[in-house]
C-alpha cells in the first residue's frame, strides 16, 4: 500500500486477519485505489499468503531497498486506524520485546542502532555481546592454530562472532568459498585472556570485528576486553552494558 507517501507492506497477525482485508480490499476496495468499483456482493478472488516465524520476516523485510519499500502497515482493515512501522526498527523493536537474538537478526539489529545512533540503542547492543557466554572465531584456513586477522590498511581486527553460523559466514568472506571454515569456540573468560594477550603484542591488532560478511561490529579491543571482564563469570550483569561507551561503531562495512 502507498499510505501517506510511504510505500508499506502489510502484515498480518494471523491468516484469518489477512483473509479478512484481502476480502475488504477485492470486494470493497478498502484502502486501496485499485479496488474501486469493486462489487461488495462478489466472493473474494483466492489469497496467496506468506507466512513464517517473526525472526525471519524481519530479516526478509530489511532486505527490501530502503528506496522502495520503507514501512509496514499491522492488520489493515477499512475504515480502522492501522499501526505503522518503519522497517529499519523492526529487529531493535523485536530484540527489545523477547530480549533474544537470533543470527538472523543480528545484521539488521545492528543497522537499526546505528541508524539510531541514541545511547539506549548502543547499550541494547554491548548487552547483547555481554550476555553472550561463548564466542566463535574463524581460525586460520591453512590449519594452524591461529585466529584470522583482517587488514584495512594500517588497522588490524580479531575477527569474532556471535555464532556458528555466523563465524562460518565471516571465514568465507575473509578466505573465500574455496576454503572450508575452522571454527573455534571460546568461553568468555578464554577470550579476555586471548585479548589481553594479543593486546601485549606491539604489532598484533587492536580492534576486534564481530560477524564479518555482513553488517559488523568494531569496537577497540581495550574497551572490548574491558566490558567482558566486567561482565563477571558465567552472569553478565546490567553494569556491563553502560561500559565501552563510543567505542561501539559501525565502521567495518566491506572490509572482508
Amino acid at each position: 500500500w502507498n499510505i501517506d507517501g510511504r510505500t508499506m507492506i502489510g502484515i498480518f497477525s494471523s491468516e484469518a486477519a489477512a483473509l479478512e482485508t484481502h476480502r475488504q480490499v477485492t470486494t470493497e476496495g478498502a484502502g486501496n485505489s485499485a479496488g474501486g468499483g469493486a462489487n461488495p456482493d462478489a466472493a473474494a478472488p483466492p489469497a496467496a499468503l506468506l507466512a513464517m516465524p517473526v525472526p525471519t520476516a524481519i530479516a526478509w523485510l530489511s532486505k527490501f531497498p530502503t528506496d522502495k519499500v520503507t514501512d509496514v502497515v499491522f492488520n489493515r482493515r477499512s475504515k480502522v486506524v492501522a499501526t505503522t512501522a518503519n522497517i529499519s526498527n523492526l529487529a531493535a523493536l523485536y530484540e527489545w520485546a523477547v530480549d533474544r537474538l537470533p543470527d538472523e537478526l543480528w545484521d539488521p539489529f545492528v543497522r537499526s542502532v546505528q541508524k539510531a545512533n541514541q545511547e539506549p540503542g548502543w547499550a541494547r547492543l554491548r548487552r547483547r555481546m555481554v550476555l553472550l557466554d561463548k564466542w566463535y572465531m574463524p581460525m586460520d584456513p591453512g590449519g594452524t592454530n591461529v585466529p584470522m586477522v583482517v587488514a584495512d590498511g594500517t588497522r588490524q581486527f580479531l575477527a569474532l562472532a556471535a555464532s556458528a553460523s555466523l563465524a562460518q559466514r565471516a571465514s568465507k568472506s575473509i578466505a573465500g568459498n574455496d576454503h572450508e571454515p575452522r571454527i573455534a569456540i571460546s568461553s568468555r573468560a578464554d577470550v579476555v585472556k586471548l585479548l589481553e594477550t594479543i593486546l601485549k603484542e606491539p604489532n598484533g591488532p587492536k580492534e576486534v570485528a564481530i560477524n564479518l560478511g555482513g553488517t559488523p561490529i568494531v569496537i577497540e579491543m581495550p574497551g572490548f576486553t574491558d566490558m567482558l571482564k566486567k561482565a563477571g563469570p558465567g552472569n553478565a550483569t546490567g553494569n556491563a552494558t553502560g561500559n565501552a561507551t563510543g567505542n561501539v561503531t559501525g565502521n567495518a562495512s566491506g572490509q572482508a
